[in-house]
């Protein structure tokens, strides 16, 4: 299935005092559904190993749409995001 919405996920250097190794944060593609309500796109997905800032792209026929077209984006997106189950919205 071909998304129109690109989740990348910015990993933050995690580290302890006794230079443990942290955990990967990913997103699975498996995880990534998408659904289309009147005038918005939900986006659901799992992060997957440990917090990280998430960002979105929207794109069509593989080229982005530019950010000035998704500036009404809320929920688990742009900022620091505990691993789980989360969710991402567009007001269109």
């Amino acid at each position: 299935m071909k998304h129109i919405a690109k989740l990348a996920v910015t990993a933050l250097a995690l580290s302890t005092a006794a230079g443990a190794r942290a955990s990967i944060p990913t997103i699975d593609d498996d995880s990534v559904s998408v659904t289309k309500r009147s005038s918005s796109l939900v986006i659901g997905y799992e992060l997957k190993g440990a917090p990280a800032v998430v960002t979105v792209d929207f794109l069509t026929n593989g080229v982005s749409i530019g950010e000035a077209n998704f500036t009404n984006v809320d929920g688990d997106v742009n900022r620091l995001v505990a691993a789980g189950s989360r969710q991402i919205t567009w007001k269109f």
